[in-house]
């Protein structure tokens, strides 16, 4: 049987650790506050964590502040219902120091429309994280960071997981060949007990090729994902999904974007999409 507190510790304890290190060591690259992109400069420009599920390496820097938010609609179709789910999934960013940031994370609020049955609607929960930038990329070596989050009940019951998620991710960039890019996440979260009563950990990964548009190089990329869940436990089911989007900068400081996903399991959400924007300071 699984001990319930480990979870929550084991993050806990790695965010020290990270915290601890990354505040004795020299920073990986420079710490000037007024090491700024111009305006004009889209080389310089913000790294986002979406549209794709695959959050990147680097980090926003520091004292910088980044806003992701967006407005996101997903069906599901399972024993003859058909769910319709309305959410504004919002992610805040502040740079600690060049490799380190602070997180929150939030569906903000919900909507869910079940035929049949009505429209429900409430807050969600809020996650709080770290993620630190590990080392840059160089040849065939991938830029790496690692990201911890901590998910916990604030939202009303019909949208809440009733406690507390840890999770954990490790995170790689590569450029792979010319302009094409590869990012990957692999990690393990541990989800609160299902309506079965059991408690269990869950791999997470993803894999997101991008590539930009011609002409539009620094401005304009386009990507396609998978991405999933496999659970520790035997008896539960995988969730698996292709997705792909686009985002397009439309200054070095603001970007908009725009996904759609498809279910490949039966326990994955059937469609999702979403129409995004992102804005550093």
């Amino acid at each position: 049987m699984e001990n319930s507190n480990t979870g929550p510790g084991l993050f806990l304890a790695t965010v020290l650790a990270i915290t601890a290190t990354l505040g004795a060591a020299p920073p990986a690259y420079s710490e000037t506050f007024d090491n700024h992109p111009p305006r004009d400069d889209f080389a310089a420009a913000l790294e986002t964590d979406r549209p794709d599920i695959s959050e990147a390496s680097s980090t926003v820097g520091r004292h910088r502040f980044q806003l992701e938010t967006s407005v996101a609609y997903s069906r599901d179709h399972d024993s003859g219902t058909t769910t319709h789910f309305y959410s504004a999934p919002t992610l805040l960013r502040f740079g600690i120091s060049e490799p380190l940031e602070v997180r929150l994370e939030s569906d903000m609020f919900a909507v869910q429309r079940e035929s049949g049955m009505g429209t429900t609607h409430g807050l969600t929960d809020l996650a709080f994280g770290m993620k630190a930038h590990l080392t840059d990329g160089s040849g065939g070596i991938p830029s790496l960071g690692v990201l911890a989050h901590l998910g916990v009940p604030t939202g009303n019951d019909e949208f809440s997981a009733n406690g507390v998620e840890p999770e954990l991710k490790i995170l790689a960039d590569w450029d792979v060949v010319g302009d094409l890019a590869l990012g990957m996440n692999v990690g393990a979260d541990i989800p609160v007990r299902d309506a079965a009563g059991d408690k269990f950990a869950r791999f997470l990964y993803s894999a997101a090729f991008s590539h930009p548009i011609p002409g539009l190089r620094d401005r304009w990329r386009v990507f396609v994902e998978a991405a999933g869940t496999v659970p520790a436990h035997a008896d539960k089911p995988d969730t698996h999904i292709f997705n792909t989007g686009t985002a397009l900068l439309i200054t070095p400081n603001l970007q908009l974007d725009a996904f759609a996903a498809v279910g490949l399991t039966a326990a994955a959400e059937g469609i999702q999409t979403g129409l995004g924007i992102s804005w550093r300071r």
